[in-house]
């Protein structure tokens, strides 16, 4: 990826001509930005379901600190 936001760079929005190939950047660049952005979304929701849970079980877990297992607990 870091290749096309060079190219982008030092080319703007124009076309790339490669044959039959054409390639809009501006429309290359909304597509990836916005796949990163549906990404980041799922990474936010995945943290603050773990956070919840954490919120949770932490009370039980200072009194358990350090917790010290043996074969036994298992």
């Amino acid at each position: 990826m870091p290749q096309l936001l060079m190219i982008r760079h030092r080319y703007g929005d124009r076309y790339l001509h490669n044959g039959a190939l054409q390639i809009g950047f501006s429309d290359l660049f909304s597509n990836v930005c916005s796949n990163n952005l549906k990404s980041k979304n799922r990474i936010n929701h995945r943290l603050e379901s773990s956070a919840k849970v954490s919120l949770q079980t932490t009370p039980y877990l200072w009194n358990k600190w350090p917790l010290n297992l043996s074969l036994n607990d298992i």
